[in-house]
């Protein structure tokens, strides 16, 4: 495993996704802020990272749909106990400007939204309250001698297998653990230190493992 990319944002990071194309891929992050929401883009290639405008006011919550090479969709609501769906709107995400409202998608090439163009995979999640779970533990307890509690995310590659896992070491921690099928362990980090339990803290992205870490920084490791 080989850290490729690390940078820590002025924020929060809420929402990650990606665009652009097979040959130069785009990761997209939203952050919250004390000055307000916040958009960056990610050149994977360069790692050249660009922050873009927010074209939406921040009373509204918008939710990224998928996107289609440099323009995305965004799914917006009024903020409130019973938020009304405002539409479905196309952003270039060069720019951070609105391009157009739809109702639904647009019916072209699925091939070219990056939600099929990609291959994307995200974690397995289980809590102590999944009969599964004990497995876990019982294999984490045998093969790391660790004691995993709450819960975690797990994922099976092709040659390696990733665990998102909670310790107790004086405090409560978030650990990243990356194996091979023989278990030996190629990846091992804290992500977090925190109570609160996190769901999908790490994503494949093509050869690439991506998570966060203390929910403001951006870590990308190549899966060699």
């Amino acid at each position: 495993m080989k850290r490729i990319f690390q940078h820590q944002f002025p924020g929060i990071i809420h929402q990650i996704a990606y665009f652009g194309s097979k040959k130069e891929p785009k990761i997209w992050i939203d952050i919250s802020s004390p000055e307000g929401k916040k958009w960056f883009t990610i050149d994977i290639s360069s790692q050249l990272i660009t922050i873009i405008p927010n074209p939406f006011e921040h009373s509204l919550v918008y939710s990224w749909i998928d996107s289609n090479k440099e323009k995305a969709f965004f799914s917006l609501l009024e903020n409130g106990k019973n938020p009304k769906s405002i539409g479905i709107f196309g952003v270039n995400l060069n720019t951070g400007t609105i391009e157009e409202k739809i109702e639904n998608l647009p019916i072209i090439d699925s091939s070219t939204y990056s939600s099929t163009m990609f291959y994307i995979q995200n974690p397995n999640h289980y809590t102590e309250e999944d009969i599964y779970f004990k497995d876990f533990q019982e294999f984490f307890d045998r093969t790391f001698q660790q004691k995993i509690i709450k819960g975690i995310d797990y994922l099976e590659g092709d040659n390696k297998l990733i665990f998102s896992y909670y310790l107790y070491e004086n405090t409560w921690v978030n650990k990243l653990k990356v194996c091979n099928l023989s278990f030996d362990t190629l990846w091992e980090e804290t992500i977090e230190s925190t109570q609160l339990m996190g769901h999908k803290t790490f994503q494949i992205f093509e050869n690439l493992i991506i998570y966060t870490k203390n929910k403001n920084e951006l870590i990308i490791l190549r899966n060699e």
